[in-house]
């Protein structure tokens, strides 16, 4: 009883930097009052955050991995030593990610920003105890008449932003200059989402619990209101509330390590996904995956598709790769 009485106040002083870096990209939206934005030619090396990783908290770490479903054995290596599950990054990434967009000035109305893709591409396994110097800056913005792509591009690197990289995270943000509704007058109609071929095949069921967008935000910092609020999501054109992308992708990264590489955390290599159609809560949907391809450089890669059966839409579609 105490506990959820006080999850919401101990999430947010938890990701109290992140909270903050998100209210300042909202204060930036709120100037748009419909104006044109301008983009500064120069806005890679302008947008450029940089700083040590925060050291990681354990206790929030062990909620995260709960919250995704992930099996704590699998992340600790022959030495001891635990890995940092895929996507935990989030924790503190938001706010660097929030922070380059705001050094821009770019007065888009980010209170309707929507997570459209990711990939994360590792070097190396990153640990819980070492050192990590991390770089954000906006890689790319795409305007036009109807919506904003922003990409976000943070690398991680050891000791310093001249160390050995470790990984990159990249974010890719769908900023709408309309709210749409579906069936609304004078409303775009949303493409329709790919369907999942025969030559996928089911790995793993992915069961979300309707209070999962809640659980995920106080464990992340993600707390946009259109993955716990209904009537957020409704605002936005949505029948309910929906779970936030970064929960499904590790979600299926904790799949495919016990699934597929028998608990092998260090194993994968890299995961892309794209966010197709929102997953509405609840929700039992599917990680698919396809065949595999060995690259040049000895990895395997593979196609995958999150939707509820095979022959229906794909809600997510991406790849992955990892060690042979």
């Amino acid at each position: 009883m105490l506990d959820a009485l006080f999850a919401p106040a101990i999430g947010l002083y938890r990701h109290r930097h992140t909270v903050r870096a998100m209210g300042a990209l909202a204060m930036t939206g709120i100037r748009a009052n419909g104006h044109a934005p301008t983009i500064p030619a120069d806005f890679e090396s302008k947008s450029q955050v940089s700083g040590r990783v925060p050291a990681i908290d354990r206790a929030l770490l062990a909620d995260f991995m709960r919250v995704t479903k992930a099996e704590v054995s699998h992340f600790r290596q022959g030495d001891g030593s635990q890995i940092v599950p895929p996507t935990f990054y989030v924790t503190w990434a938001m706010a660097a990610l929030a922070d380059a967009i705001v050094k821009l000035d770019i007065p888009y109305n980010y209170s309707r920003v929507l997570h459209s893709a990711s990939e994360v591409r590792y070097a190396r396994p990153f640990l819980i105890d070492e050192v990590g110097f991390f770089t954000s800056r906006v890689s790319m913005i795409d305007d036009n008449e109807r919506r904003a792509k922003i990409r976000v591009d943070s690398v991680v690197t050891e000791r310093d932003a001249h160390g050995p990289e470790i990984f990159t995270n990249v974010m890719e943000l769908h900023v709408p200059k309309a709210v749409k509704r579906e069936g609304a007058r004078g409303s775009m109609k949303r493409p329709d989402p790919p369907i999942i071929g025969p030559e996928l095949r089911p790995l793993a069921d992915l069961e979300m619990r309707r209070d999962l967008g809640t659980r995920y935000a106080l464990v992340s910092g993600d707390f946009n209101p259109v993955h716990w609020a209904k009537p957020a999501a409704k605002a936005m054109g949505f029948r309910s509330t929906f779970v936030q992308g970064y929960c499904t992708k590790a979600m299926a990264a904790h799949a495919i390590i016990r699934q597929l590489l028998r608990g092998a955390a260090a194993d994968l290599v890299s995961l892309r996904v794209e966010f197709r159609k929102p997953i509405l809560l609840p929700a039992r949907v599917s990680l698919f995956i396809g065949k595999p391809t060995t690259e040049r450089d000895g990895t395997v890669s593979r196609p995958l598709a999150i939707g509820k059966a095979a022959g229906g839409e794909a809600y997510v579609t991406g790849s992955f790769a990892y060690r042979a």
